[in-house]
């Protein structure tokens, strides 16, 4: 794996900081090292300096008596000042994060360290810890990780060939007069019922002729609780369903003849209406086949 940002800490004293800046960053798409010490356990000079030298980015998390450890003659016992004096070494771009008790450099640093003073990084504020992280991520050389743009252009290309699909699918649909949802075209029948108004239309009434004229296909029907009245599901050619009721009480012997050849399934009807009733029920004044 490759790494934009190296984060180096003392366990006592940076961790917690370290460990949500690790977050934050890892959350904006940033290639953060930070293993909790794991890489400390082992071969420093193999997988440590490693990542370093992967990195462009090296943060250092800097709290009271952070440099007192720097001072031991056993220059390699301290994980975090090799650390540093291989990314000042490297010229990485060093960023120091001072945190709260950590006043100033001390006096006579080692040399290979005490080029640390002269390195700038934002002020440290946990109280405005989103502003302070927005001014860190300015002193960043990184970039953020970004979608490669083979995978970008793949994307598109399906999204092209998506939209080129249904657009053929949608054309085949229309041309063919052809509905999900609508059952096969029976055998056409010419046929026609009008039926007989016992009330005139109007205020009285409640019910007034529709201006519209419906027209579509019969998905189902089925008689209401009153044996004279069929509810009628009819599919119009964008696919949206209406509700239609079917009086046919009044109708003549003649008339109701017609019901079987116009009543069935898949047949293409044109509808003439009355709405009635505040919820606008729709009432079939008049139901003729037309050729699908």
């Amino acid at each position: 794996m490759k790494y934009d940002i190296f984060i180096s800490y003392r366990r006592n004293g940076g961790y917690e900081t370290a460990k949500h800046l690790y977050d934050l960053l890892t959350r904006d798409k940033y290639r953060v090292s930070f293993d909790i010490d794991t890489l400390r356990n082992g071969n420093f000079d193999v997988e440590l300096l490693k990542r370093i030298d992967m990195c462009s980015d090296f943060i250092i998390i800097l709290n009271k008596g952070v440099f007192d450890r720097c001072f031991d003659t056993d220059k390699k016992a301290d994980w975090l000042r090799n650390e540093l004096a291989y990314a000042l070494e490297k010229n990485k771009n060093v960023i120091p994060i001072m945190l709260e008790g950590f006043t100033e450099f001390p006096d006579n640093l080692p040399k290979d360290i005490c080029e640390i003073c002269t390195k700038n990084g934002p002020k440290y504020d946990k109280y405005f810890f989103d502003e302070f992280y927005q001014r860190l991520k300015r002193f960043l050389v990184s970039k953020t990780l970004k979608k490669s743009p083979i995978l970008i252009v793949a994307f598109f290309i399906l999204v092209l060939l998506t939209s080129f699909f249904l657009y053929i699918e949608n054309n085949y649909r229309h041309k063919n007069n052809y509905l999900y949802g609508v059952p096969p075209a029976p055998t056409f029948q010419e046929a026609e019922i009008e039926v007989p108004l016992d009330f005139n239309l109007g205020i009285e009434s409640g019910c007034y002729e529709s201006k519209e004229i419906g027209e579509g296909f019969i998905i189902s029907y089925q008689e209401t609780h009153e044996d004279s009245t069929y509810e009628v599901i009819v599919q119009d050619n964008d696919g949206y369903k209406e509700k239609y009721f079917f009086d046919i009480y009044n109708l003549s012997n003649a008339s109701r003849s017609w019901l079987s050849y116009i009543l069935v399934d898949g047949n293409k009807v044109q509808i003439n209406y009355m709405n009635c009733g505040n919820a606008g029920y729709r009432f079939i004044m008049k139901i003729k086949n037309i050729k699908r």
